[in-house]
């Protein structure tokens, strides 16, 4: 979340701002490759490895969100909830 704020808000440094863009590419990167290697194990579900790492990088973050803002936690998704979206069936 804190990197998100960097990249939106006009009251972060644009150095800071540019590091903070180049953490989120990283990191895609890195979930897109940690993604394409389990769908190659057949141990993630198919799909373009990209979309799927955006997409679990977004839920990460509503769940991130929804955790620091949410007073009933009960309510929570799990994180076996968020997995089950990208583990293949076995």
């Amino acid at each position: 979340m804190v990197v998100i704020q960097a990249l939106v808000s006009d009251a972060v440094p644009a150095e800071a701002r540019h590091l903070a863009s180049e953490l989120m590419k990283e990191s895609q990167s890195l979930m897109t490759q940690f993604i394409a290697d389990g769908q190659r194990q057949g141990q993630i579900v198919s799909g373009d490895p990209e979309h799927l790492a955006f997409q679990l990088g977004a839920s990460m973050q509503g769940l991130a969100f929804t955790a620091a803002a949410a007073t009933d936690l009960d309510a929570q998704p799990s994180a076996d909830s968020l997995t089950r979206l990208f583990i293949a069936s076995v």
